[in-house]
């Protein structure tokens, strides 16, 4: 699956976060976490630094308004949490 086929699953995810308090693309979140996830991370700090380590990759194809990290090096990963993915819920990302 090209990397265009697997964000377009994740643009058709209803945010389920209160668009006021969020900076991050749901969709790109998600997108980020699973590139990660397929190359071996395995927790948060894994998707951070995958993120980071693989930014201007992800500069190219996202649009990332929150970047990779946010005000005061605030990780997206971070204050992501589990949070979205939770509320998303297991038979939606299935």
């Amino acid at each position: 699956m090209s990397s265009k086929a697997l964000f377009s699953k994740f643009r058709t995810l209803t945010d389920p976060r209160d668009p006021k308090k969020t900076t991050h693309i749901l969709a790109e979140i998600m997108f980020i976490s699973a590139c990660a996830i397929l190359c071996g991370a395995d927790d948060w700090n894994a998707i951070k630094l995958f993120a980071k380590t693989k930014e201007r990759w992800f500069r190219q194809h996202l649009t990332l308004p929150g970047g990779i990290l946010g005000e005061n090096h605030e990780s997206p990963c971070y204050s992501w949490s589990a949070a979205p993915f939770m509320a998303l819920g297991s038979r939606t990302i299935k």
